[in-house]
């Protein structure tokens, strides 16, 4: 592990192997931890750069307003990437879309997974236990909060937990408890970015990946996703929920795989 120095804090980073550089950001139910299965076979192939995200994992969040922008291109620059094929899950994944259009030149590719949108409306809402979570948090009951999240990111609300794979349930809330270390600092969020970009002005490949048991509406912003990108893939992973890559790391290699090998052609 590695520190990169962000305003107010530092950000716990890993950093290995040799290649075309590769950014990875994690969900918000998780931290820089999920990317686990992908690791050895990326870090042959690419130098790849995975963080904790300001209150996540290792990653202390920092005493003035967060800017998941700023702090993305704070460890590119750390990591002295000039330009990256950037991998977001969920929050990673919007990151990583106001990333590249904000700084456009500073972005190859993207995989986006699960990944909703900021400025876009879907026509299908969440569920109710999202509410109920966010009032949870608030008033200070981080247990019910946490087990909110896990029952719509991770177990998906068409399952039940005796449904999914316990040691991957396990792990996730490992994961998901690490947030109770900063659960009582509440920052503010700035992004730096104002909305003048639009999701057409995306000239890139991208990859957008969803769990079939994923959120209604989630599934709706990978297909608007992909309904406005110019070069967007869509790939729907059956019997997966929010964090596709962790829950079916074998499926989702199959997918990434042949995808990365497509850009280097």
């Amino acid at each position: 592990m590695t520190e990169v120095h962000a305003p107010g804090t530092t950000l716990a980073c890993d950093i290995e192997g040799s290649g075309p550089d590769m950014l990875l950001i994690h969900s918000g139910v998780a931290d820089r931890r999920m990317w686990d299965p992908q690791w050895p076979w990326l870090t042959k192939s690419y130098r790849v750069v995975r963080y904790d995200q300001q209150g996540y994992g290792e990653s202390p969040p920092g005493n003035g307003p967060v800017s998941p922008v700023r702090d993305a291109l704070t460890v590119m620059d750390g990591a002295g990437m000039e330009r990256a094929i950037v991998m977001g899950c969920a929050i990673g994944g919007e990151t990583a879309v106001r990333l590249a259009l904000a700084h456009p030149t500073r972005v190859r590719a993207l995989v986006l997974i699960g990944t909703g949108l900021w400025g876009y409306t879907a026509r299908l809402e969440g569920p109710v236990e999202l509410d109920e979570r966010d009032r949870a948090w608030r008033r200070g009951d981080y247990e019910r909060a946490l087990a909110l999240d896990e029952k719509v990111w991770i177990v998906g609300v068409g399952r039940q937990a005796g449904q999914v794979d316990q040691a991957f349930l396990a792990f996730c809330r490992k994961m998901s408890r690490t947030r109770l270390r900063y659960a009582d600092v509440h920052p503010t969020f700035t992004d730096d970015f104002h909305g003048e970009h639009s999701l057409g002005d995306l000239a890139l490949p991208t990859l957008v990946v969803v769990g079939a048991e994923d959120l209604p509406h989630v599934l709706e912003s990978g297909r608007h996703i992909v309904a406005t990108v110019p070069d967007a893939t869509l790939e729907i992973v059956p019997d997966a929920a929010h964090l596709v890559s962790l829950e079916r790391p074998e499926r989702f290699d199959s997918i990434l795989r042949p995808w990365l090998a497509s850009l280097e052609d």
